[in-house]
């Protein structure tokens, strides 16, 4: 994030089009010559503009991305092959991207791969093993806070983790695939909370969350002892609409659930 970032972005870049800061526009050769599109409106800016496929919360998820990395296919680092691994720079977390195509155009959600522990700061370049057992993660971290500087290696020891493995959109809502099978508290209403915001790249130094709003769970319906998908009132394009799952859903005397948040961001409905 940063001045005209208004969050962490993960884009899909093709050619043609304007991800970036307005002030790169003048490198266009087919920028009308001597408009400066700084001077412009925001709302002529962001017609021009194409969304960040994933907006990763800022703080809550990463303060400041660098390399991604993707999981091994096979799945021999865990039960998330082909989804995304994204470092932050600026604190001891790695997210992780769950992207799908809707309408042709990627968008998807993330949440927290790992958050502390013994995970330093500085996670500035991801590389797997040759048998994708283990990750090996190069930091520094440049002048921004407490020094780390190094290399630790993160090793997969064949364990069932419980997360969400991937959070979909449906026509009515969202589509939630664990990676084990969840109490019967899944199926409730009452332990899911869902609000929606968006974020503005501008001229500012990151955004806050603009037009929160609350949304109900209509219903939630097992698809079979994985999957369950939840019908959400008022879904909506242009906004990020974050999952909050409550505690409960674990087994008795075993491990809970990995995370709380998951953040999808919605570019196109189905």
């Amino acid at each position: 994030q940063g001045d005209w970032k208004g969050t962490t972005p993960l884009y899909h870049i093709e050619k043609g089009n304007f991800y970036g800061h307005p002030s790169s526009l003048v490198w266009d050769p087919k920028w009308p010559k001597g408009k400066d599109p700084l001077h412009m409106s925001l709302a002529e800016i962001d017609k021009m503009r194409t969304m960040p496929a994933i907006q990763i919360p800022h703080a809550e998820q990463i303060r400041s991305a660098s390399e991604p990395i993707e999981f091994p296919a096979d799945g021999s680092f865990g039960p998330f092959q082909d989804q995304l691994i994204i470092p932050d720079n600026n604190g001891p977390r790695l997210a992780r991207a769950m992207l799908e195509k809707v309408n042709g155009q990627y968008q998807g959600a993330s949440t927290l791969f790992l958050d502390g522990g013994l995970l330093k700061t500085g996670n500035n370049r991801v590389l797997f093993s040759p048998n994708k057992k283990s990750l090996f993660v190069g930091q520094t971290i440049r002048g921004w806070g407490r020094m780390s500087e190094g290399l630790q290696r993160i090793v997969y020891h064949d364990q069932k983790v419980f997360d969400i493995k991937m959070m979909s959109l449906t026509k009515t809502g969202f589509r939630l695939t664990f990676t084990k099978k969840p109490s019967k508290d899944a199926a409730k209403l009452s332990s899911y909370r869902i609000e929606s915001f968006h974020y503005e790249d501008k001229w500012s130094y990151g955004s806050p969350k603009y037009d929160k709003k609350d949304h109900k769970v209509l219903s939630v319906k097992q698809i079979d002892d994985l999957t369950y998908e939840m019908e959400v009132d008022g879904l909506k394009k242009g906004k990020v609409f974050d999952l909050k799952v409550k505690a409960g859903l674990n087994r008795p005397n075993e491990v809970s659930l990995e995370n709380r948040s998951y953040c999808y961001t919605i570019n196109n409905l189905r």
